[in-house]
């Protein structure tokens, strides 16, 4: 499903205002935008700190968005990460 929302024709907008962890970073990175309220969106990717490889496109995703040293920060330190500091590194584009 995440590769078909990626490749679709049709835009694509995530709008977060929660938690977005796993599964749910998996989908919206596979959008074309991302937007996230800064008062309560919170970014994590903690497959890797459990030995496992995310399943629907995170690492491929994430180092296409913020660059390789960044995407293995993220996925390697399994730490939650503010709107503010996603926006930063790219994660989202706002």
């Amino acid at each position: 499903m995440f590769h078909h929302l990626s490749t679709s024709r049709l835009v694509t907008i995530a709008q977060i205002q929660g938690r977005v962890r796993a599964a749910g970073s998996e989908f919206v990175l596979a959008c074309d935008m991302r937007f996230a309220a800064r008062e309560s969106a919170i970014f994590g990717q903690f497959e890797p700190t459990f030995g496992l490889l995310p399943g629907g496109g995170g690492a491929q995703h994430l180092a296409r968005l913020m660059g390789r040293g960044r995407a293995l920060e993220v996925m390697l330190s399994g730490e939650d990460y503010d709107a503010d500091l996603a926006e930063l590194y790219g994660w989202i584009n706002r």
